[in-house]
């Protein structure tokens, strides 16, 4: 708090957040990286260049895209060396393109996806190399089918008493990680077409720098609180080929 607490016999109630910092859901990664082959004589420097990623189940989410997530930065990346197929005669794809993260260790393939479709990634080995010269050791092809329209349903929320004012973000938690986050600006609603099944439990945060995630505060300094993050008491549970639909009360 700013102010000393005094403990009198007619003391005002005082509201005290307690908070912890926010932990993002990672990616699930699948890896496949060919295995190590040890020489005779003893173990031999792995010059593999390694990576993930983010098929499940050889599997693709609809609502991501094809991310390739590499152990140490690239420091060379040939787009033409690495393209996409689908069907099983391996007609190419025409529209897709690639995007680098700032730190060269996370690749994009964003493209269209259909739904429950067949794909296929071939990987020249000399695709990539790392700050370290790690290249592939042979040439890869990744196959993957995109998740069923079915496997989502819709949602839909609508709050009653929730101030737009304090600039509130909507927080959905899966397994105490942060699976998405949503500005509300100037509506008081949610709604998606395509949304993971499963339980969710639901926070708002008041955003009140405006910059979309939660701050922890500076104690030091400017004395600022951290920004106030309040559960919603009820969960929510999304069904699939199911228009989810709930109306909910800070």
């Amino acid at each position: 708090a700013k102010k000393p607490v005094t403990t009198q016999l007619n003391t005002d109630t005082i509201t005290l957040y307690a908070y912890a910092a926010q932990t993002v859901a990672p990616s699930t990664i699948t890896p496949i990286s060919p295995p190590v082959r040890i020489k005779p004589g003893g173990p031999t420097a792995d010059k593999r260049l390694k990576y993930q990623t983010s098929l499940i189940n050889n599997q693709l989410d609809l609502l991501g895209n094809f991310t390739m997530t590499f152990e140490t930065a690239l420091r060379l990346f040939d787009t033409a060396k690495i393209k996409l197929y689908t069907d099983s005669t391996f007609i190419p794809v025409a529209t897709y393109k690639f995007e680098k993260d700032s730190s060269n260790k996370k690749i994009q393939l964003i493209h269209q996806w259909k739904e429950n479709t067949l794909y296929h990634i071939t990987i020249d080995k000399d695709f990539a190399e790392d700050s370290s010269g790690k290249k592939l050791l042979r040439t890869d092809t990744l196959s993957f089918k995109t998740k069923k329209l079915t496997e989502y349903g819709s949602l839909k929320l609508k709050f009653r008493n929730i101030d737009i004012t304090k600039h509130p973000v909507l927080l959905f938690i899966s397994g105490d990680k942060m699976v998405q986050s949503f500005v509300f600006g100037n509506t008081t609603e949610f709604s998606q077409v395509l949304f993971l099944p499963g339980e969710y439990e639901l926070r708002i945060l008041f955003d009140d720098n405006k910059n979309g995630k939660w701050d922890p505060g500076e104690f030091f300094g400017k004395h600022k609180q951290p920004e106030i993050v309040k559960p919603i008491e009820r969960k929510i549970t999304v069904k699939p080929s199911w228009q989810n639909e709930f109306e909910l009360a800070l």
